[in-house]
């Protein structure tokens, strides 16, 4: 008796098909649960991605009608102070030591870009012209086949799956026509989270019920999950990206920080045009033009 304990506790132990399929039954509701955490998230950063979407286009906005009068003016005071120069450097006015002064002042203002700011704002506001390539806003938008492959195969994969063709009566053609039609929708409109949303609800239906083939359900599963976290992933980017980008653009800057500044500058040109005014005038000499100008700049 004690050989054949001995023999029982040495040798493999058996294989029960009973163990097999609930520890494969177990695996599959694991990744079944990881798969709607992933779902969560991808919902979860979609939702804070519109979110900052629709903040960031408010702030775009507010920022337009802020700096509308503001652009106007700049647009004045340009015109003004190349006007301004035009008339003190007009022939016989200055001599000729006073004209090179006046004209590197010129080109200080110019390479600061103090002339022909507007001329930017106008190039960047206008409508594209025929033929002209657009730059995209974000980086992801480089990239529109980005998760195609992904959306297509699990289309395919989902709508052989839940195919009515494949009822064996009326009742499951009638959920198998509607699942389809959910699928179909999530398709066309490019919703990868729903379609694998779509996927989880039926494999969960499908999981007690094909235990035989537990194996490749729970690689089907995990296949899935990792397309799910690319999912995740490719969000997170973009939401980094487009906050990175309105970061940049604004200078991290609010809308009103913004127009403060631009108002600061503005007051600069306007000074400017001031001191070539009296400068014009004989009001003031050269040397206090110059120093004038460098104090305001």
């Amino acid at each position: 008796m004690a050989r054949r304990r001995s023999h029982l506790v040495a040798g493999a132990a058996p294989t029960l098909p009973g163990l097999a399929v609930a520890a494969g039954t177990a695996r599959a509701q694991t990744l079944l649960r990881e798969r709607a955490r992933l779902l969560r998230e991808v919902r979860k950063l979609k939702l804070r991605l519109e979110q900052f979407k629709h903040k960031a286009a408010q702030d775009e906005d507010e920022a337009q009608a802020n700096m509308a009068p503001l652009v106007e003016r700049q647009r004045l005071l340009v015109s003004e102070l190349s006007g301004l120069f035009n008339a003190v450097c007009a022939a016989g006015r200055l001599s000729g030591r006073a004209q090179k002064q006046v004209a590197k002042l010129r080109r200080t203002l110019e390479a600061r870009g103090l002339l022909s700011p507007i001329a930017d704002l106008a190039d960047e506001a206008r409508e594209p012209r025929r033929g002209e390539s657009v730059k995209p806003e974000v980086a992801s938008a480089q990239k529109p086949a980005q998760g195609l492959r992904s959306l297509r195969e699990i289309f395919r994969n989902l709508a052989r799956a839940v195919h009515p063709d494949r009822a064996g009566h009326d009742e499951e053609r009638a959920r198998r026509t509607e699942l389809m039609k959910e699928v179909t929708r999530a398709y066309e409109d490019g919703d990868l989270a729903r379609l694998i949303e779509l996927e989880s609800t039926w494999q969960s239906q499908q999981a007690l019920v094909n235990v035989g083939d537990s194996e490749a359900r729970c690689q089907e599963l995990e296949r899935v999950n990792r397309e799910l976290l690319d999912q995740v992933r490719a969000v997170t980017r973009e939401l980094r990206d487009i906050k990175r980008d309105a970061r940049d653009d604004a200078f991290g800057l609010s809308p009103d920080e913004l127009a403060a500044q631009a108002a600061r500058e503005l007051d600069g040109l306007d000074a400017l045009c001031e001191l070539l005014r009296r400068f014009r005038d004989g009001k003031i000499s050269l040397v206090d033009l110059v120093q004038g100008t460098l104090l305001v700049l």
